[in-house]
């Protein structure tokens, strides 16, 4: 019987301000801006489903009449 070992990985967690000025995301920015919450800790797993999940989004336009 082989013993498993769990991977301690340690994910690294940024806010919103340090994300947003990042060179990683600079062609999101703006987006990201709008969608991440200031008091809250993104991993880069986390802020590329959410890209992926707005920029999946239809665009919904409204006309005034």
């Amino acid at each position: 019987m082989m013993a498993t070992k769990k991977a301690d990985a340690t994910v690294n967690r940024f806010d919103a301000v340090t994300i947003v000025t990042s060179e990683r995301y600079k062609e999101y920015a703006n987006l990201l801006d709008s969608i991440l919450e200031p008091d809250k800790e993104y991993s880069f797993n986390e802020i590329d489903k959410l890209l992926k999940k707005t920029l999946a989004t239809p665009v919904k336009v409204e006309v005034n009449e």
